[in-house]
């Protein structure tokens, strides 16, 4: 990989580390709109976003609307986003880290049990301070469809029931050939089940299986 002066008078700092932490650095330093400058923005997304900026940081209202996550990834230049990807009891693709909606509205019951439509006229700004208009949960198509062509996607399903799996396989599949994402989307889970599913869809999506950090 090429770099630049200053990317490498940062990464002289980091002799002691491994090749493969060295590469990950330099690749980390030249991505982006900041690429090369030396300089990062780091967003704070599990603890700052997905689990509500309230939490861990100082009130931030934006937070808490999800169109201002993917916004401010493209704003920054970020080059890839991880979505976690649920369904919605019409069948269609949402995004949404909580297996329910009781955390964010003032409704109840898993997301499973909402159409898409109902979603969409949710209000997830329980408990936030100041933020001025309605946060719906979005649909996965409807993220994708404002990132820029050169975005990539981590689609990251949740376990679930087989029914529902098998499901989502088949959605993805249909998302991932509708918009000619195969380049630019690898599909991850947990669950060994649903990553054998999605291969049996198409040998041509990559996948990633999710593991915690005590298993490597």
């Amino acid at each position: 990989m090429q770099t630049t002066e200053t990317v490498r008078d940062i990464l002289r700092n980091y002799e002691g580390e491994t090749p493969g932490v060295k590469a990950n650095l330099a690749r980390m330093l030249m991505a982006g709109k900041l690429g090369g400058t030396g300089k990062m923005i780091i967003l704070p997304v599990d603890q700052g976003f997905e689990h509500g900026p309230a939490r861990s940081f100082a009130p931030n209202p934006e937070g808490y609307d999800p169109h201002y996550h993917y916004q401010l990834a493209i704003d920054a230049g970020v080059p890839e986003i991880e979505l976690d990807v649920r369904l919605s009891s019409d069948g269609h693709l949402i995004v949404l880290h909580d297996k329910d909606v009781d955390r964010t509205t003032s409704l109840r019951g898993g997301a499973q049990k909402y159409t898409l439509a109902e979603l969409a006229v949710m209000d997830a700004r329980r408990n936030t301070p100041g933020w001025h208009r309605t946060t719906p949960i979005p649909a996965l198509s409807e993220v994708v469809d404002m990132c820029p062509p050169d975005m990539r996607f981590q689609f990251e399903v949740k376990r679930a029931a087989r029914d529902v799996m098998h499901q989502k396989a088949a959605r993805i599949k249909k998302l991932i050939d509708e918009r000619d994402l195969y380049e630019r989307v690898v599909v991850t889970s947990s669950s060994g089940t649903f990553l054998r599913m999605m291969r049996t869809t198409s040998d041509r999506v990559q996948l990633g299986y999710v593991c915690q950090y005590r298993y490597l």
